[in-house]
Parts: C-alpha cells; sequence; structure tokens
C-alpha cells in the first residue's frame, strides 16, 4: 500500500512538472525565434504596434525619433522658425534640436560628451516652394512631376555672414560645404516621420507621402578654428531653397534660389563643442551602444511576451495537461480497478470460507 502511494505521488508530480516544461520549452523557443530568427520583422512590427500607435501627428513622430536616435536630447528646439510669404501663406516649419552624443576613448575607455544638431523642416509647403523656382527652371514638365525642393542650411557665428567664416568645414578633406542640404531620408529608418501637414500630400515623383526634412551635423565634423569661433555660443542661420533633378539622359541639373529665405536670424545657446555645454541640461535619451539595450528600454521584450510568448506557450501548456491528466487518469483506474478486483475476491473468499 505504502509502495502505490509513493508511486501515486511521483505520477501526480510527474503530471504536473510536464505540462510546466513543455510550457518553457516553446516559450524558450518562441522568444528567440521572435528576438532572434524573425527579429527584423518583429521590431518592426513593434514599431507599429507599439511605439507609433496613437502618433498621429508630424511632432508627436518627431519627438519620438528625437528620442531613439539620440543619447541624450532638448526636449524643445533651441531654434524654431515658421516662414510665411507676403500673403501670410506658411511655407514651412524649420526646428533645430540640441542634443549630446557619447564618445569612448579607445585608449583610455574615457566617455565624453560632444554636441550634435538635429534638424528638422516640416509642415512645408511644395506648389508655393516651386512657384518660386518658375523662371529659373526651364523645363516646366520637370518642376512638376520631381519631388522638391529641398531646403538648405548654414550656421556662421558672426552676423555679417563671412564665407570664410562658415561652420561647415569638414575636418578631413579641409572642404567647406555649401550648405546642409535637407533629404526626407531621415537617419532612423524605423520610425518614419510623416510630414502630415505638407502641400501636396504626396509627392509628385512616385506619388509617396512626403517625410519630414531632416539632417544632421556634429562636432567631429568641426575643425578646432570652427569650434572655437562659436564659443561664445551665438550662432546665426540662413535657410535657403535648392531644386535638383535628373532629365532622362542622366544630366543633373541644380537651381538656388539668388535670395535667402531666413537671412541671418540669431540663435543663442549654439555651442559647437560638449565641452561647452552640461548634461544635467538634456534628458536621457534611448540610444545606447547596443540595439538590444535600445529596444529593451523601450519594452522590446515584454511587448513580444504578451504579443507571441505567453500564449503560445499556454497552448502548450494546456494540451501538455490534457495528455498527462488523461494518464493519470488511466493509471488510477486501472488501479482503482485493482483494488476493487482485490476487495471482491477477498469477499468471495470470505463467503466461501463460511459456507
Amino acid at each position: 500500500m505504502k509502495k502505490q502511494k509513493i508511486l501515486k505521488i511521483c505520477i501526480l508530480l510527474i503530471v504536473i512538472i510536464i505540462p510546466l516544461i513543455a510550457a518553457g520549452i516553446v516559450g524558450n523557443y518562441s522568444t528567440n525565434r521572435y528576438t532572434n530568427d524573425k527579429k527584423t520583422e518583429t521590431l518592426q512590427n513593434f514599431v507599429n504596434q507599439e511605439l507609433l500607435s496613437g502618433l498621429n501627428t508630424t511632432e508627436e513622430r518627431m519627438e519620438l525619433n528625437i528620442k531613439l536616435r539620440n543619447y541624450y536630447y532638448n526636449t524643445k528646439p533651441i531654434y524654431s522658425t515658421e516662414y510665411k510669404n507676403e500673403d501670410g501663406e506658411v511655407l514651412f516649419k524649420f526646428d533645430l534640436y540640441q542634443t549630446l552624443s557619447v564618445v569612448q576613448s579607445s585608449s583610455t575607455e574615457e566617455e565624453k560628451y560632444t554636441a550634435k544638431y538635429d534638424m528638422y523642416a516640416y509642415n512645408v509647403n511644395y506648389t508655393l516652394l516651386k512657384e518660386m523656382f518658375n523662371g529659373k527652371v526651364q523645363n516646366k514638365e520637370q518642376l512638376e512631376k520631381n519631388a522638391g525642393p529641398k531646403l538648405v542650411i548654414n550656421f556662421y557665428p558672426t552676423e555679417e555672414l563671412k564665407e570664410e567664416q562658415q561652420l561647415l568645414k569638414d575636418n578631413e578633406s579641409g572642404e567647406t560645404y555649401n550648405g546642409y542640404v535637407l533629404t526626407y531620408d531621415v537617419s532612423n529608418q524605423e520610425i518614419p516621420v510623416m510630414d502630415y501637414n505638407s502641400q501636396p500630400e504626396k509627392r509628385a515623383d512616385n506619388e509617396e507621402y512626403y517625410r519630414v526634412q531632416h539632417d544632421i551635423f556634429r562636432e567631429a565634423q568641426m575643425e578646432k578654428e570652427s569650434k572655437n569661433a562659436f564659443k561664445n555660443g551665438i550662432g546665426y542661420i540662413t535657410i535657403s531653397a535648392t531644386f535638383a533633378y535628373t532629365d532622362d539622359d542622366g544630366v543633373a541639373y541644380v537651381y538656388n534660389l539668388n535670395e535667402n529665405l531666413i537671412d541671418g536670424e540669431k540663435i543663442e545657446n549654439f555651442y559647437i563643442s560638449g565641452e561647452d555645454l552640461k548634461v544635467e541640461d538634456f534628458e536621457k535619451g534611448y540610444l545606447s551602444a547596443s540595439n538590444d539595450d535600445k529596444y529593451a528600454a523601450l519594452g522590446f521584450d515584454s511587448w513580444v511576451f504578451k504579443k507571441y510568448v505567453w500564449w503560445q506557450a499556454l497552448i502548450a501548456y494546456v494540451v501538455a495537461a490534457l495528455i498527462m491528466t488523461g494518464f493519470y487518469f488511466a493509471f488510477t483506474y486501472e488501479e482503482e480497478n485493482v483494488k476493487a478486483k482485490g476487495k471482491k475476491n477477498k469477499k468471495q473468499v470470505a463467503n466461501a470460507k463460511k459456507k
């Protein structure tokens, strides 16, 4: 009897443990599948279904993009302007965000902060901007069917805006840029920042929606003399426009406006060197040395569990539990039959003795 009781307890424990093991195996397999084998697809679903859910304005998507692609960032732009024509019609809005990058020395492993600026142009009225190129672009068909124009940004350390004092001088090549030409290709590709208030809404060239025009510039690009020119934290900005296209013969054409749309507006707290900025004045972004760490901080792992893992593990548990429960009842049923037959035989023997 004692052996039978111990055996029954052991089988009961097996019935309980095996479904848990099955759920663990399936859960582990599912986790590895969605965070390793199908990670790219899963990340895209996470972005679309979780991060972008409810973000229906350009400003909301810009804010998320800034958080994702920076170590430290300012919640508000250090410079913002809205350009209107003589009729009071808005042609674009431009925001300049100040951020900090983290750079680690390969020799000392010491971390230091470097300045980086994110530029965003949105609410762009491409119809009105193209009208400014009438007479410049001879091929009106190309002007109508191609995307653009794009905005060109320049920064200067003095109000005189002298070309030789221009900030944009590459540290490696020594070449001076003509300006930052913003693009529709926001660097953080997993977060498409749509320009919902652009006019028209769709690009003329391929009927895709316009994305926010964007670019960045980093302290690392600047020569020491350029950084020193901005030591007082004052800068001046110009914004112009350019229109470019390539014809059917592969010939490229570029047209620029003669006058700046924004001509020398002042920017304060415009420090080019991270040494002049305090990390305490910035919010912590999600960018880190590892993309895995970044998305873990955003809740990717818990989202994968809630979206995929838990119910697959639950199904495995239920199926295994049903099988093991059936096994357990079959065993106990057989045991009860043996006991019942034993009792019946004993009773028959006892009755026979009485006779």
